[in-house]
């Protein structure tokens, strides 16, 4: 009897720690200083006169925009989670409360990320490795509605799209799911 209560134990800690996991991979709290590369200053919306235009980004503001897209995602899934967690007491330590987090908080957030994300007006030469680094979240996104709980493991289906992003230059975003 002992042993099983160790094992549900550790299994609630693990979940935990997994929850944790998840709202923190699936996005990024990032932050930035108010000017970018070039000096300019930022508008009342947080961008460069520059930015606000919809001209094509460079790298650097693709990732720093990317970056905060990823921040306020993260912002979010925190939010979500505290609120699901305030009206679900203890229900994360449970698979199918788990599985409930990811699907009504953590995976919804993810698909708006990544059309914002999308959104972004990249340079010509940074078009293809961006749509693979999307086109990566989308399909883990789909595999992680078929199997929630695949998220909690080393980020399941996400793990692949972190490496590309952290490949191509994002940091918030490479731990983003």
């Amino acid at each position: 009897m002992k042993q099983v209560a160790d094992q549900l134990r550790g299994v609630r800690v693990l979940v935990a720690i997994a929850v944790l996991a998840v709202i923190a991979a699936l996005a990024i709290a990032g932050c930035g200083d108010s000017s970018d590369a070039t000096g300019e200053g930022t508008t009342a919306s947080g961008t460069t006169a520059a930015e606000d235009s919809g001209a094509t980004l460079t790298k650097a503001l693709v990732i720093k925009k990317g970056d905060a897209i990823c921040a306020k995602t993260d912002d979010i899934q925190r939010q979500g989670l505290e609120a699901f967690e305030k009206k679900n007491p203890g229900a994360v330590q449970t698979p199918k409360g788990l599985e409930e987090v990811i699907v009504e908080v953590a995976l919804p957030a993810v698909s708006t990320e990544i059309e914002e994300l999308k959104a972004l007006p990249a340079p010509s030469d940074e078009v293809a490795p961006l749509t693979s680094i999307y086109e990566a979240m989308e399909k883990a996104l789909r595999s992680a509605e078929k199997n929630p709980l695949s998220v909690g493991k080393s980020l399941g289906p996400f793990r692949e799209p972190a490496k590309m992003a952290k490949f191509f230059g994002f940091r918030e975003c490479a731990n983003a799911l």
